[in-house]
């Protein structure tokens, strides 16, 4: 043990939870939410609803309770947006089910919508619980984000060769000068079978995997696989087609390259720069070299089709959207006429008969503004325990300031992700986002807590 962890192992600890978790604990619970859930969702002998992701959830919730303690201000704060949230979508869904109109297309088991919402968070809430050894965090979290990247790239050679079990199988639309039309074809999908949710955990894992590289102290590996993420990126994005993991991608590393801790030795700068070169050759190759996308099958084209025209305003902006415009007009308009409580979790797609693919305005529109109002301050309590500041600007904390700079980056671009998708659909990542966020907070605390400093401004 180093000077340091013994330190942080001497400090006063909230006597709640660190008596009754150690490595581990720790160790177990980040394999059932950090590893298993990259290589299997649907449970053996299990209906399909049920996932892996629900059962380490009920678990996390167990312990939770069985660890008990007093709560923080950030976790009162998730615990007000998850309990508002699942009484409003009992009432909302009680009211509508007596509405003639609602009644028929309604069902109770849209209550497991609100029952899996709440699994989906349950790995943030038992992290408050948890030690936060930063050798069995960086450890144990670099191997299994690694597994987890190198089985997607296994998924994307194995759908390049023609294998079917990773196939998304949904509709492309698109626009040529005869008109509007739709084509069906199988991108990849991941094991769970939707583009968006595969780009969402291809990049998560990968980024997850850059951070506990930082965290373990290990920065040439940490450098090299940033420099590595673009063409990683872009690799995957060839199979899934998923726009807007490109976004997620690019402000993922422009976040990064303006951290200040990051940044710091030329070299890193000239591997990182390397990286991004790489990144452009393969673009140009990809887009621009007359290469026909194995996932379009038929369809004569390149990369560029996912992106035109977008933004030109023309007939095939809708379909090149996934009429993405017309779902967040809709959903204003319920929200316009119940802003207060909301319809309950997932009930307005049921109304609406699409999904609204925007996760703020699903909030709004399921929560209300109240509910939704605990999210936001809680989402604003997290940012605010990221700050290094203080006892951790010491050179000895770089490990930690590093660990902080990269969530940051991962936040930010998976907030911008959200503007697009609902992170329902992100049931196999989003419960990895919460773990590691809410250890690497602990991890900081703790490092406050040893030298006596005040926690960040909690409001």
């Amino acid at each position: 043990m180093t000077t340091t962890d013994a330190n942080i192992a001497a400090a006063p600890r909230r006597a709640r939870s660190d008596s009754r978790t150690g490595p581990n604990f720790l160790v177990f619970f980040m394999f059932f939410t950090l590893c298993l859930p990259s290589f299997m969702i649907s449970i053996p002998g299990m209906p399909d609803v049920a996932r892996t992701t629900d059962f380490v959830g009920l678990m996390a919730l167990l312990c939770y309770a069985w660890l008990g303690g007093k709560a923080g201000k950030g976790e009162r704060y998730l615990l007000l947006f998850l309990g508002g949230m699942f009484a409003v979508s009992v009432v909302a869904l009680l009211v509508l089910l007596a509405l003639p109109q609602w009644a028929p297309s309604l069902q109770t088991r849209n209550m497991l919508y609100a029952v899996r919402t709440v699994f989906l968070f349950a790995p943030a809430l038992l992290a408050f619980r948890m030690s936060a050894s930063p050798y069995v965090m960086s450890k144990w979290g670099l191997r299994f984000a690694l597994a987890g990247a190198a089985f997607t790239i296994f998924m994307c050679l194995a759908y390049a060769a023609g294998s079917t079990a990773f196939n998304a199988h949904q509709t492309l639309a698109t626009a040529s000068d005869k008109g509007e039309f739709e084509l069906l074809v199988n991108r990849l999908g991941g094991i769970v079978g939707e583009t968006g949710a595969f780009g969402f955990h291809a990049n998560l894992v990968f980024q997850m995997a850059i951070l506990f590289a930082f965290l373990g102290g290990r920065r040439r590996l940490a450098y090299v696989l940033l420099a590595l993420f673009v063409p990683y990126m872009l690799f995957a994005f060839n199979y899934s087609q998923t726009r807007i993991s490109i976004a997620n991608g690019g402000i993922f590393m422009i976040v990064a390259l303006l951290s200040r801790d990051l940044m710091r030795r030329i070299p890193a700068v000239v591997l990182i720069l390397a990286g991004l070169a790489l990144g452009i050759v393969a673009i140009w190759e990809l887009v621009f070299s007359g290469l026909r996308i194995a996932s379009l099958g038929q369809l004569d084209s390149n990369l560029l089709l996912r992106f035109q025209g977008v933004l030109s305003g023309d007939a095939g902006s809708a379909v090149n959207t996934s009429g993405r415009f017309e779902h967040w007009s809709n959903v204003v308009g319920m929200i316009a006429v119940n802003p207060i409580f909301g319809y309950g979790v997932r009930t307005t797609s049921t109304m609406l008969d699409h999904a609204i693919e925007n996760f703020f305005l699903q909030g709004l529109a399921d929560y209300g503004i109240v509910v939704f109002a605990m999210f936001i301050a809680f989402a604003r309590w997290v940012w605010l325990q990221l700050r290094a500041e203080g006892v951790l600007r010491e050179p000895r904390y770089l490990p930690e300031r590093q660990a902080a700079a990269i969530l940051r980056a991962i936040l930010v671009a998976s907030f911008i992700q959200w503007q697009f998708n609902d992170i329902n659909t992100y049931f196999q990542a989003f419960p990895m986002l919460c773990l590691v966020t809410l250890l690497v907070i602990r991890r900081l605390e703790d490092v406050r807590a040893a030298h006596g400093a005040q926690r960040p401004i909690d409001w």
